[in-house]
């Protein structure tokens, strides 16, 4: 059993954890602060140690959004870029690689985030790697005077260390995995389409690809508020250049990032659905590093694609809300967010706002008659699941079928004991068998062999197709919308939310505009 490993970053002495070889806190690009904050990713280059080094802690989380104060603790290590590494304790030929991308809404999380060890990935066979990105103001602001993504730009830089460092861990770096859920999966998609990170990946899992891209407008705009709030703050930000927000020490950036989303409400006139975005500091199309709006690309030639959500996404948040859900706020955020909301977006200043609301109603009663029978509780659910995950969810399916190779699509529908359904999330205790994290106990409070059953069947699929492409069941097309329900007792059916989805079909997914003036927001 070899723990030493030579790689681009170095030469580095692992340790074993639940059955296999495991490599923490390996650099796979320089520390981002100082000259290089707010820059690039520049490719960390070895040292001329001889002896290996230590991977067995986890590095420093970036700085994030932690508005309860109780995230991941950090110290002054800026070693934040980092890739951890599971590998079979026995080196298996050919093993697939796969690289976990996290979510957390491009502000907040971490590699070493108990919900998703790699362990159980390894132990069938993967060399399994997940990746430390740039969050929030560090990686996702927008400045004229910075590379934009520069969270996207951290992860296609640890695509590019996996296939060149993936052998020495008994990998096959001519099959790489890219997957991530939430952040991470709408991260995989804005991947696909950029021109950075083409070839870097063979396979893409997308579990739950959010609706969370704006245009560059409306990024420079909140940039721009953020400036001025630190200014209100007495912050050290004069303007809103990467040159002044370099003044903000990372802990003072997390601390302005909480602040200024308070009250975030105040910018709904402008801003639109990105007000909700708390804060929105998101992927951009900036013309380069994301050249279009990502559901208008066509994805890649070549890459094997699954793609799939939960049946109960928005339940996690709408848990989290105070007030009673009347037919009025119901019907209220269907005109917010529902398939008639882009029409009143692209018809004000324009004139034609009485006609546009006509047809936005025609739309919106044709959704909720497509619901059918339902509460106004489930309608301001459903229809915030559809709009944030639905939607672009089988956007990404449809973009796979155009291109001749089509998806394979899943749906994850379970009832956990004393859980709340399948919400935003549910997804990952069984998959990473991690039901003690956080997210574990708070979503499968009471664990069954059912639960455990379940996760080894979704880890079976994603490993499978991760060797061959191809998880177990038909590829979804509209014509023909397969999609692999995981349950308790699995079955493969056409998707059961096509009426929804269709319903959005004048509205789809896309980058969020700047609505209305560019006067501050009292």
């Amino acid at each position: 059993m070899n723990l030493t490993v030579t790689t681009t970053s170095g030469i580095f002495e692992g340790t074993t954890s639940r059955d296999t070889r495991r490599w923490t806190g390996i650099p796979y690009a320089h520390p981002p602060v100082g000259a290089d904050r707010f820059q690039a990713p520049r490719p960390f280059e070895a040292t001329a140690h001889t002896d290996p080094l230590p991977a067995t802690r986890f590095s420093n989380p970036v700085p994030q959004f932690n508005p309860m104060g109780d995230g991941p603790k950090r110290t002054d290590d800026p070693n934040w870029l980092t890739v951890n590494v599971w590998a079979p304790l026995e080196p298996v030929e050919n093993a697939p690689v796969m690289v976990w991308i996290h979510g957390g809404a491009y502000v907040e999380g971490s590699a070493a985030n108990p919900l998703y060890m790699g362990a159980v990935f390894a132990q069938m066979g993967v060399v399994f790697v997940s990746v430390n990105y740039r969050l929030g103001i560090e990686g996702f602001m927008e400045f004229p005077d910075a590379p934009s993504n520069r969270g996207l730009l951290d992860q296609a830089q640890a695509l590019r260390w996996v296939r060149e460092n993936a052998q020495a861990f008994g990998g096959d770096p001519a099959n790489v995995t890219a997957f991530g859920e939430s952040a991470g999966a709408g991260s995989v998609h804005c991947l696909l389409v950029m021109p950075e990170a083409q070839g870097l990946c063979d396979r893409a899992v997308l579990q739950s690809p959010p609706a969370m891209v704006l245009e560059k407008e409306l990024a420079l705009d909140v940039t721009a508020e953020f400036a001025a709030h630190a200014t209100q703050l007495g912050l050290p930000v004069t303007e809103p250049t990467a040159q002044s927000f370099a003044n903000l020490t990372p802990e003072q950036g997390e601390e302005l990032m909480v602040a200024f989303s308070q009250g975030q409400g105040r910018y709904f006139p402008r801003w639109g659905k990105a007000a909700a975005f708390t804060p929105p500091l998101v992927p951009v199309v900036d013309g380069t590093v994301l050249p279009a709006d990502p559901w208008s690309l066509p994805l890649p030639d070549g890459v094997d694609v699954l793609v799939g959500h939960t049946r109960d996404e928005f339940r996690l948040f709408t848990n989290l809300m105070n007030g009673e859900v009347t037919k009025e706020r119901a019907y209220e955020r269907v005109g917010m967010v529902g398939p008639g909301s882009q029409l009143l977006e692209d018809a004000q200043g324009t004139g034609d706002l009485e006609a546009a609301q006509s047809q936005a109603r025609e739309l919106s009663m044709k959704y909720v008659k497509a619901l059918g029978d339902v509460t106004p509780e489930q309608l301001f659910e459903w229809v915030q699941t559809d709009y944030m995950f639905t939607v672009p969810t089988l956007l990404v399916a449809d973009a796979a079928q155009k291109r001749g190779t089509p998806a394979h699509s899943y749906l994850l529908a379970v009832a956990p004991d004393g859980g709340m359904g399948s919400p935003h999330v549910a997804d990952l205790p069984p998959l990473f068998d991690s039901f003690r994290s956080f997210h574990g106990k708070l979503l499968y409070p009471n664990p069954t062999e059912a639960d455990h059953a379940l996760g080894q069947r979704m880890r079976e699929a994603w490993v499978q197709f991760a060797r061959t492409g191809d998880p177990g069941w038909e590829p979804w097309t509209r014509e023909q919308p397969t999609t692999r329900v995981f349950g308790y007792e699995d079955r493969t059916c056409a998707h059961p939310f096509m009426d929804r989805f269709t319903a959005f079909d004048h509205a789809p997914s896309r980058a969020l505009p700047l609505l209305g003036s560019n006067e501050r927001a009292s």
